[in-house]
C-alpha cells in the first residue's frame, strides 16, 4: 500500500523553503526517494522527510572550507 510522504528542503538558516509530496510503498523506498530529490537541488543544505506527523529521516550536505580562500563548497 502507498503512503503520502512529503519532502522538506532546508536552507542555510534551516528554513524549510520547498515541500515535495509523493507517494511511496514504504519508509526506506520514501527515504530514497527525498535522497533523490535532494541530489537534484544544489542550493538547499539539507532535508527532512515526514509522513504526517512522523519524521523519518534527515540529512545535510557536507562543506568543507577552502584552505587559501575560506569559501565554503560541498564536499564530493
Amino acid at each position: 500500500m502507498q503512503r503520502y510522504y512529503r519532502c522538506c528542503f532546508l536552507n542555510r538558516e534551516g528554513v524549510i523553503c520547498r515541500v515535495e509530496g509523493y507517494m511511496a510503498a514504504g519508509d526506506n523506498k520514501a527515504v530514497a526517494k527525498a535522497e533523490r530529490l535532494f541530489a537534484g537541488f544544489e542550493h538547499y543544505v539539507g532535508f527532512e522527510v515526514w509522513q504526517g506527523s512522523r519524521l523519518l529521516n534527515a540529512g545535510q550536505r557536507r562543506f568543507i572550507r577552502d584552505r587559501l580562500t575560506g569559501s565554503l563548497r560541498i564536499s564530493e
